[in-house]
């Protein structure tokens, strides 16, 4: 079964399945020419409905891809705690969904929270010193927990993210307390969704207290390849 979403594009095209050899590409007016490539290459957002989830802030389209683009380059490749094809894919289905409640299942891998806080720490890598200053940083960041009580009471995959690269920016202020506080958040939250399922199984070789956020989402994906218990 061929399963679409509101704007026709496909959405479960699990590797088991017929149509994992379907030529079809997105519709060009939706992602720009570099939403083809693999790798961290970045993706121009459809019209000027990229900053629909960002503070009041000038930044051009130009500016928001390129800082996202070096946030996956060079601050998240070394744990890959957000993965950069999902992300785009789901802040294209994002912008253009009406109900910010339905993005936790239509956009599952993207948040405003997540947004805001790759920002805050992607700017940092900007050509541009206004928006390397560590004001602009922060306006970004303050803007990203506006939708930290509403994301933590419907969370979804991208919100575990967030708090996890959230405790990353908050150490790299300074802030290490603050930092631990929301790794610890992102950790909870796996189990609170249930994210790393059949805790038990892995709890006999893993202590899952100490091991780092990123390593619970890949264990939920590792328990998919265990045999069920009978």
């Amino acid at each position: 079964m061929q399963v679409q979403d509101h704007r026709g594009r496909l959405r479960v095209h699990h590797p088991s399945s017929a149509y994992r050899h379907d030529t079809t590409t997105e519709p060009t007016a939706l992602t720009s020419p570099q939403a083809a490539t693999a790798g961290h290459t970045h993706v121009s957002v459809s019209g000027e409905q990229y900053n629909r989830f960002l503070p009041d802030y000038y930044l051009t389209r130009e500016q928001h891809d390129v800082a996202v683009d070096r946030f996956f380059r060079y601050f998240a490749s070394w744990a890959q705690r957000a993965t950069p094809h999902l992300f785009y894919r789901d802040m294209e289905v994002a912008i253009w969904t009406e109900h910010e409640s339905d993005l936790p299942v239509v956009a599952p891998t993207y948040s405003p929270l997540l947004h805001n806080i790759i920002l805050a720490i992607g700017l940092a890598f900007s050509d541009d010193e206004h928006l390397r200053a560590l004001s602009t940083r922060r306006r970004f960041a303050a803007q990203g927990e506006k939708y930290l009580d509403r994301e933590c009471s419907n969370p979804c995959v991208a919100t575990v993210q967030a708090l996890a690269i959230r405790s990353s920016f908050a150490s790299t202020m300074g802030d290490y307390a603050l930092g631990w506080v929301n790794h610890g958040l992102a950790t909870r939250l796996c189990y609170a969704r249930e994210y790393m399922t059949h805790a038990g199984l892995l709890n006999s070789q893993l202590d899952s207290m100490s091991i780092p956020t990123h390593s619970l989402l890949a264990a939920s994906s590792i328990q998919r390849l265990l045999p069920s218990e009978t």
